[in-house]
């Protein structure tokens, strides 16, 4: 019959075998390791420290299991991005001629406008320059 702590390294080891394998392979596998050395020792350790082991390579588990879940986070948004980009080139090689003339008029209308926008910025900022070189120049002199 097993014992209380054989029982718990087996849940330990199964749960943390299956969470890593889903979503890493390599990981899954490098804690199946992990924890089969636990199970491989000698049994003149007492068994807290075995179990504070398996606590400590459980919590490892937990760390790595974050850490593979925020580089999928990232490549999930990363792949979404370019559904909708893919999406929004696939609407644009479906519009018709018409359609395709009209948006480009409004892009000519907002680029020209944008375009008197920072030419008044411009403006005024090379202004303001010049005003604050004449003064500092009269000050200095």
């Amino acid at each position: 019959m097993p014992t209380l702590e054989r029982l718990l390294v087996l849940v330990a080891r199964n749960v943390a075998q299956a969470a890593l394998g889903i979503l890493n392979p390599l990981a899954g596998r490098l804690i199946f390791d992990d924890i089969s050395r636990l199970l491989k020792k000698p049994s003149d350790s007492g068994l807290e420290e075995r179990l504070k082991e398996l606590g400590a390579s459980m919590q490892q588990s937990s760390q790595l299991i974050a850490e593979i879940e925020g580089g999928l986070k990232i490549r999930e948004a990363a792949v979404e991005k370019l559904k909708q980009e893919a999406q929004t080139a696939r609407n644009i090689k479906d519009m018709t001629d018409q359609q395709r003339a009209a948006v480009a008029a409004v892009l000519r209308t907002e680029v020209a406008r944008e375009g008197r926008k920072t030419l008044w910025q411009g403006a005024a900022v090379n202004a303001f320059f010049f005003v604050a070189g004449v003064l500092v120049t009269l000050w200095i002199s």
